[in-house]
């Protein structure tokens, strides 16, 4: 398809001079030995993701040092790709990361006149992008780029005003799905703090506390084991051995993949024939059952949705029928509180791959506050789940208009109108 002022070039083509595209530092011009605590930062590939750059653990020289591998250090522009392993980090040098240094796991680019970097950094890191170089790529074990195999890599350009246009906007994209996972990242924290208070936020003073084998709680609450506190007439069982192959007029199955975060990935159950889940009628689900992965992912929980009644769960999963004095979402929530999993992965058997023994998890001690206790204890913690639950989902979406713009832009498919004065 024609696309009227777009050309096609390659990285090479478009670098500033034959000095644009530049490898970092070979090992015998920066040692290990010279790295300190403080000083100018060394980009690593691994301090790249997500076209960011991450300083938790970056690597750092004296200034001597940098000075002497000035021909190394980084300007606004720049784009630095990570040349072996993970293909396709790449990241975009802005003000405050003007003067680092390139480091040796990676390649500069640095592009000339009529190229705006904003619009290069979105073409560079994307999807389509990174197949190219996976492609192209040398090594077996270990993927290597190098400038010669990046200077090759194929670019669409349009005129400079369409370009500042769609770096605009792909941008703008990237600061709300940035704000997106920040606040989920705040509410994973407030989780988590909810669920380390789970057993202190009980009634009564510090002075009507007593101390029991999980740690001091409220004297008017029980401790005791899981087998004691299921529904009368069940047992705490694992489900079919042998699912066989997917029946597309079958049954869900629940895998201990299916519980991640408290929940279960309704989604993406697979389905198993009616024959032989009714060969396991005892983990049949009806709602409301507590599920413990015991392999897999020992420890993850999740309370059975209404939704999925009749469905079944597969060997790594246990199915927990919780009886009167005990309640399936405050269950829940201690089993994945620090106590409750401390408890739970103390009691994994396997060197290789952590197993959780059924008969050790009906010994796990439980605690059991008064019926209303229990609902306003999990009653802040159910409502984070909730918010995360619906963040993540924003976020998602937020991702995907990202990638279908992505694509639609930077092949010219949706054009960006642009006025006589931005082309100016």
């Amino acid at each position: 398809m024609e696309l009227d002022g777009w050309r096609s070039t390659t990285l090479a083509e478009i670098a500033d001079g034959p000095e644009g595209l530049q490898t970092g530092p070979f090992g015998s011009q920066l040692k290990a030995s010279e790295y300190t605590a403080e000083g100018v930062p060394v980009v690593m590939p691994k301090d790249m993701a997500n076209g960011r750059f991450q300083t938790d653990s970056i690597a750092r020289v004296p200034k001597p040092v940098a000075e002497r591998l000035s021909r190394h250090r980084v300007q606004v522009g720049d784009i630095l790709f990570g040349r072996r392993g993970d293909i396709g980090r790449c990241a975009l040098i802005e003000a405050n990361q003007a003067g680092w240094l390139c480091g040796t796991g990676c390649l500069r680019f640095r592009p000339g006149g009529g190229v705006a970097p904003k619009f290069l950094a979105q073409l560079l890191g994307a999807p389509a992008t990174t197949r190219w170089l996976e492609e192209n790529a040398v090594g077996q074990t270990m993927l290597n780029l190098n400038t010669e195999i990046l200077g090759r890599l194929p670019v669409l350009i349009p005129p400079l005003p369409e370009q500042l246009k769609i770096a605009t906007i792909l941008f703008s994209i990237d600061e709300t799905i940035e704000k997106s996972q920040a606040v989920l990242n705040q509410l994973e924290v407030i989780k988590k703090g909810l669920l380390g208070e789970l057993l202190t936020r009980g009634e009564g003073e510090p002075k009507d506390m007593a101390q029991t084998p999980i740690g001091p709680m409220p004297v008017s609450w029980e401790v005791a084991p899981l087998e004691s506190l299921i529904l009368p007439g069940s047992t705490i069982s694992y489900g079919v051995v042998q699912p066989g192959p997917p029946d597309e007029y079958g049954v869900k199955l629940v895998r201990s993949g299916d519980l991640p975060d408290g929940e279960v990935s309704v989604a993406s159950l697979r389905t198993i024939s009616q024959r032989v889940s009714a060969t396991y009628a005892r983990t049949v689900l009806r709602g409301g059952e507590v599920l413990v992965a015991l392999v897999g992912q020992p420890g993850a929980c999740a309370v059975a949705p209404a939704s999925i009644a009749g469905a079944n769960v597969a060997r790594q999963v246990a199915v927990i029928r919780p009886g009167a004095r005990i309640k399936s979402h405050f269950l829940r929530e201690f089993l994945l509180s620090p106590i409750g999993q401390e408890q739970l992965l103390q009691k994994t058997i396997g060197s290789v791959q952590q197993v959780i023994n059924l008969a050790e998890l009906k010994k796990v001690l439980i605690p059991v506050p008064p019926a209303h206790t229990q609902d306003e204890l999990v009653q802040p913690v159910v409502a984070t789940r909730e918010r995360i639950t619906q963040e993540v989902a924003v976020l998602s979406q937020l991702k995907f208009i990202k990638i279908a713009l992505l694509d639609a832009l930077l092949t010219g498919s949706l054009r960006i109108s642009v006025s006589s004065q931005e082309a100016a």
